[in-house]
């Protein structure tokens, strides 16, 4: 009998032992992650052109008439849609746009500040069109966008952040003399 205590008691003695080294194994450590708070940024998303809000519409080549009634031309974004609201934003305006052009010219960019609403009011530029030949076809470029333009000498690259976003809108015009769209109110 004296045997059998003997090897029970040995057997609970390496047990209480292996609980015991198991614990205190447990005990210096955390076998399970604490969870990290983090706060998670919202998505960012694009600005957006509310294209049915453009001056002149949307209507594919427009004529512009260059009669002193009609002077200045121009050229609105009525809204711009931006779903993260305190975004700034940037906004340039080509004529004849070419990236490594405008890059030689430096263009400047104006803000589009932010109003705490999703839609903002858009910008607006007026066009001189004294210096524009009659007939020839034009475009001018509107270009929006949520991080600042990188520009370089091979070019403009939009947005200089991968994370960024941008919409463009792009009029394209020819411009005649008493006939066509008239910014102060007559049209065709």
């Amino acid at each position: 009998m004296a045997l059998f205590l003997r090897k029970t008691s040995i057997r609970t003695g390496l047990r209480r032992l292996s609980l015991a080294v198991l614990a205190m194994w447990l005990g210096s450590g955390c076998i399970l992650a604490p969870d990290i708070e983090e706060e998670l940024q919202p998505p960012n998303y694009p600005p957006e052109i509310v294209i049915s809000e453009l001056q002149p519409p949307d209507q594919g080549i427009v004529v512009l008439d260059s009669a002193e009634e009609c002077l200045p031309m121009v050229f609105e974004v009525g809204q711009v849609k931006e779903r993260n609201i305190n975004d700034d934003l940037q906004v340039g305006w080509f004529l004849d746009f070419d990236p490594i052009v405008e890059s030689e010219r430096d263009p400047s960019w104006s803000p589009l500040h932010r109003n705490g609403e999703v839609l903002r009011p858009g910008p607006d530029r007026v066009l001189d069109l004294s210096s524009l030949e009659e007939d020839r076809i034009y475009t001018y470029r509107v270009i929006i966008i949520d991080r600042p333009a990188d520009i370089t000498s091979t070019g403009i690259e939009f947005p200089n952040d991968p994370d960024g976003g941008i919409d463009a809108y792009q009029w394209t015009f020819q411009v005649s003399l008493g006939v066509g769209y008239c910014s102060q109110g007559g049209s065709e």
